[in-house]
């Protein structure tokens, strides 16, 4: 994916057909579980856990175009 935006960044006075010039920006999603000490179970219970566990699911949404986070407005 890298290596197409930098591509498409030296590429500057290429036009865009009309279906991609309407795109603003390329972002990636991710969601991982972690799974936390069982002590913590009853504050933080585990998703799709069969047995008493505890964990959180951290998401993270990155823009690939600032290549930073992307803020929600």
């Amino acid at each position: 994916m890298l290596h197409v935006i930098e591509f498409q960044a030296q590429q500057s006075a290429r036009v865009l057909s009309d279906k991609l010039n309407r795109f603003k920006d390329l972002v990636i999603q991710d969601s991982t579980i972690i799974r936390l000490h069982e002590s913590l179970a009853k504050i933080w219970p585990a998703a799709r856990s069969k047995k008493v566990a505890a964990g959180v699911k951290v998401s993270r949404v990155v823009s690939a175009i600032a290549n930073s986070p992307k803020i929600q407005a």
